[in-house]
């Protein structure tokens, strides 16, 4: 810590990135504590990550600002164990599954991010509800 500040060893301030998230929980600790808390890739910012052009957009952004730490939080909705209790019938159990489907891509894009992470020997973190 340098003037009351956390730093690498590049004596830099830790960059973290939040995915996906409501709360920045992960962002205002971090801040609190010294760290950068770049802006999140989240909805609530403008990003929809179903899409493979903001996925392109959200990868160069990554890539840009090469963060320390990323922290994804997931949406649950799809795959809570509440929603397997509520599907009553077919057509229930068939709207659910293609939520479940259309959040894949949402999982198979922060694989991706998490091994850009590994490749770099920085960290990812994900937050499961």
């Amino acid at each position: 810590m340098k003037n009351g500040r956390v730093a690498n060893s590049n004596n830099r301030r830790y960059k973290v990135i939040e995915l996906f998230t409501w709360s920045l929980m992960m962002s205002t600790v971090a801040f609190d504590q010294g760290w950068d808390v770049l802006e999140p890739i989240t909805e609530r910012s403008g990003w929809n990550l179903l899409k493979k052009e903001d996925q392109r957009r959200a990868m160069m952004y990554i890539e840009k600002e090469r963060p320390d730490l990323i922290v994804a939080a997931w949406p649950c909705t799809a795959f809570s164990i509440m929603q397997n209790l509520n599907q009553r019938n077919p057509e229930q159990k068939a709207k659910l599954e293609g939520q479940r489907k259309q959040h894949e891509v949402l999982l198979r894009f922060s694989l991706k991010v998490a091994r850009f992470q590994e490749r770099r020997g920085k960290h990812f973190l994900g937050e499961i509800h």
